[in-house]
């Protein structure tokens, strides 16, 4: 399927801008000059939008790098930047400290190499679930994602997660009904358990389930089967609920595994 997380996920999010580089020397990074946070706990699962740039202060990002977007389900964020290149980190420690050990891949979904960077979080409630946000921030070391070479000092991934993204009063059941990709060829059927089937534009057959590993947030995951297609394999999907200004429900999602990721965005047929 053709990476095309771009529209709806912006108009409720999913991408930014990255890009391959041919180093082996992105070290994990050192504790120098990274602030450390205030709170603990891991970052909560949901859909986040991002914002990136490389930063010669280590600190500010660019404001220029701000279209991007991922979804955060247990301790793996499976971000979509600008052009169609993808990030899948694993992430340890806790809001004062994250370390995350990353994939790196093209924008044609090949992948190109591991990642580590180290970084914080921060959470913020204000009036309730309205007002929550969180943020994760992460300085990847050794690496520009921005010029796509190495370079001196940090990138910086920013993501916020705004519970108006996760729309937490969707129930598992709005999942169920067919589903049309952006290309307008692919589609997909989903009950009401979570069992998806359907099938891509390069002739791909998906069969999966979704499920909902943390009840508190409307954000999904399933372990996928491609058949009959060359991308044949097995994939994690991740999701979440976005909406068009129309209100036409919409299923942002990344599928990967250690040598593909891709992004789509399905909308939801009356």
């Amino acid at each position: 399927m053709d990476n095309k997380l771009v529209p709806a996920f912006i108009a409720c999010a999913l991408m930014a801008s990255c890009g391959g580089g041919s180093s082996d020397g992105n070290d994990a990074a050192n504790d120098n000059g990274i602030p450390f946070g205030i709170q603990d706990g891991m970052p909560v699962s949901g859909v986040y939008l991002s914002v990136r740039g490389y930063t010669p202060d280590r600190i500010i990002t660019e404001d220029e790098q701000t279209d991007g977007a991922a979804i955060l389900i247990d301790k793996t964020l499976a971000i979509v930047h600008k052009g169609h290149s993808f990030l899948i980190y694993n992430l340890s420690g806790d809001r004062k400290r994250l370390n995350a050990e990353g994939r790196l891949y093209n924008a044609d979904g090949s992948f190109k190499q591991n990642i580590s960077s180290i970084g914080l979080a921060h959470s913020t409630e204000l009036n309730g679930v309205e007002d929550y946000s969180e943020t994760v921030e992460l300085h990847t070391y050794e690496y520009n994602l921005v010029t796509k070479k190495e370079a001196a000092g940090r990138s910086v991934s920013n993501s916020t997660l705004y519970s108006g993204l996760t729309y937490l009063e969707a129930p598992f059941t709005t999942l169920a009904g067919n589903w049309v990709a952006e290309d307008g060829i692919s589609s997909f059927a989903i009950n009401t358990q979570g069992d998806i089937t359907g099938s891509d534009q390069s002739g791909c057959q998906w069969e999966g389930r979704l499920t909902q590993p943390d009840s508190n947030r409307s954000v999904f995951k399933s372990n996928l089967t491609l058949t009959g297609c060359n991308r044949a394999g097995n994939y994690t999907m991740f999701a979440g609920f976005t909406t068009l200004e129309d209100y036409r429900v919409d299923l942002s999602n990344i599928t990967f595994n250690n040598d593909f990721a891709d992004s789509d965005n399905w909308t939801k047929q009356d």
